[in-house]
Parts: structure tokens; C-alpha cells; sequence
């Protein structure tokens, strides 16, 4: 018996989910050919500059008034660093290597671009200030009046106290510098809470919220909890709050969107555990983005729901 992982776009207007489907079993594999009406621009190109151990989990935000950079994000290895001393750029290669050398297992560093030809804006950087055990899985959203500023969220093993926590920290879109400390996203501490999502939200992204996985906080292993944020400070909008409404088994993987003329609503998506009557489906659930309530019932993605339909990802699209 063989695996095969599938994707599928499904598209609910104004946004759309990618879904990636596991159909078991299966004993053959086939490839639909799709036309695709974009062309490459230039070469791919190696956006990190350490490469020894694994560098894993981009994420990709633009950022700017006029999104005329963009910033990849990632997870690095820090088991064991080593760098090359005849590199262009050794004295940070050579700070990089110190940082590595402190940071215990796994860190979050991020590289900014130019837009115009996907040329590197300075050097690599580390984004996690905690620097104990793990950090790992980041999301990124632009933030603020002309995506003047950007925010990270990540996993990290033990900062709060138990388990895993999400953290956050908002940068500087014109030159990469922290704007303050990083910040603990959740309340509930209890167990793991992992796998953040994050987006902007309103009319000149004033606002953004974070969405994560938390054990035991619905009362049903894994649920869905977000929460929002004042974009000009960082400071906590009102409380965290429950995301999924159907809290049996396991709430996994969200994924979060603006949507809207002017980003006044934003909606999750996520895969639910036996939701559908057969293993893993995908749902997702509107909300207004003024108040943080939510917009309808959450509602079914798929519609075709054998076997497990696994990690979506969402968007919005349309002028």
C-alpha cells in the first residue's frame, strides 16, 4: 500500500484555500497537467546564507508602502554551527556564529529582499531574543499605516513555562530593527500551544491577529484560539477567544486571511478530526474584524471527504 499527497484548490470568493488531500490507499499516482497564466521572472535564487545543518519552514510577507520589499522568514538548526571566515561578509557570519552557538536547538531568522530584482537587503538576521530550546514554525503579516512595520510569531519550547508558547515581535519595515521586546501571544499556558497564522486586519492594517493551536484549552485535546493585536504597540485587543465551535478530537493547522474591501472581516481555516465522518476535514469560520465576532457558522471546505484532507492554506483574492 502506497501513500499519495494531492492538492486542491477550492475557491470560495472573495478568498481561497489550498488544501493538501491524502488519499489512502492508493497504488498508483497520477499528475494533472495545469496552466498557469504567470511566467518565472529571473532564476531561483538561495535565500539563506548558513548552510550547515537545515534551514526549514519559510514564510514570506511583503512589506513596505509600496510592498517594494518582501522578507522571508525560517527555522534554523543551531546543533551544529560553523562558518567560513573567507565569506564577504565574515564579521557577521562570525556575530551569527556566536548567536548560533548560545541558541540551544532550533531559532527563527528572517532576510529582507528588494522587490524590484530579488536582491538581498542586508545581512540575514536572528529574530528570537529567548534563546533557550527551541524556536521554530513563524508566520509573518506586514502591519501599520503603509506596512510600515512587520510581525513575526513563532513556537517556543518552555518560555512560558509549559510546554510549548507562542511569541511575537514587531520589527521596522525600513531597516529590519526591533521595535521593542518580543511578547508572549497566549494567555492559556497550559500544554502546547504551536502553529501560529498571522494576518493584518483593517482599513490601514491598525490591527492584526494571530490564530494558533492549544492543547486542552477547548476541553477536547487540540483546539483553534486567536487572538488580536494593536498594530501601533502590540498590546492585546480584548481576550483571546475560541476560534472552533465542533471541539471533539483534535482542531489542528489554522491558517488566517484578511478579507473584505478593506480588510474589515478575516477568516480561519483548519483541519478537524472526524468532523466530516471520515478522519480529517477542513472548515474555516468568518469574523468581523472590529470587534473580533464571529460572522455565521463555521462551515465545511471540502467536499470530498474520504480519508484526510490535511493543512490548509488561505488567501484573499480580487481587486
Amino acid at each position: 500500500m502506497t501513500k499519495s499527497s494531492q492538492s486542491k484548490i477550492l475557491v470560495f470568493l472573495p478568498f481561497l484555500i489550498l488544501i493538501s488531500i491524502l488519499l489512502l490507499p492508493k497504488t498508483s499516482s497520477t499528475t494533472e497537467e495545469i496552466e498557469c497564466p504567470y511566467l518565472e521572472f529571473g532564476d531561483e535564487y538561495q535565500v539563506n546564507t548558513e548552510t550547515v545543518e537545515d534551514q526549514t519552514y519559510p514564510n514570506i510577507a511583503p512589506i513596505g508602502s509600496e510592498n517594494e520589499k518582501y522578507i522571508i522568514v525560517w527555522t534554523i538548526s543551531q546543533s551544529a554551527p560553523t562558518m567560513s571566515s573567507s565569506s564577504s561578509s565574515s564579521k557577521h557570519l562570525q556575530k551569527q556564529k556566536i548567536q548560533n552557538e548560545e541558541q540551544d536547538d532550533y531559532g527563527i531568522f528572517a532576510q529582507m529582499f528588494d522587490s524590484s530584482d530579488g536582491s538581498k537587503i542586508g545581512n540575514e538576521f536572528q529574530v528570537n531574543t529567548y534563546i533557550e530550546s527551541s524556536q521554530s514554525d513563524p508566520s509573518i503579516t506586514s502591519i501599520g499605516a503603509g506596512n510600515g512595520k512587520f510581525v513575526i510569531a513563532w513556537d517556543s519550547n518552555e518560555q512560558d513555562g509549559s510546554g510549548s508558547a507562542v511569541i511575537a515581535q514587531i520589527f521596522d519595515s525600513s531597516d529590519g530593527s526591533k521595535i521593542g521586546n518580543e511578547f508572549q501571544v497566549n494567555n492559556y499556558t497550559e500544554s502546547q500551544q504551536q502553529n501560529p497564522s498571522i494576518a493584518s486586519i483593517g482599513t490601514d492594517n491598525e490591527k492584526f491577529v494571530v490564530v494558533w493551536q492549544s492543547n486542552g484549552q477547548d476541553g477536547s485535546y487540540y483546539g483553534i484560539i486567536a487572538q488580536i493585536f494593536d498594530s501601533s504597540d502590540g498590546s492585546k485587543i480584548g481576550n483571546e477567544f475560541q476560534v472552533n465551535n465542533y471541539t471533539n478530537n483534535h482542531q489542528y493547522s489554522p491558517s488566517i486571511a484578511s478579507i473584505g474591501t478593506n480588510n474589515e472581516k478575516f477568516v480561519i481555516a483548519w483541519q478537524s478530526n472526524g468532523q466530516d465522518g471520515s478522519s480529517y476535514g477542513i472548515f474555516a469560520q468568518i469574523f468581523d474584524s472590529s470587534d473580533g465576532s464571529k460572522i455565521g457558522n463555521e462551515f465545511q471546505v471540502n467536499n470530498y471527504t474520504d480519508n484526510n484532507q490535511l493543512d490548509p492554506g488561505i488567501t484573499s483574492i480580487g481587486t
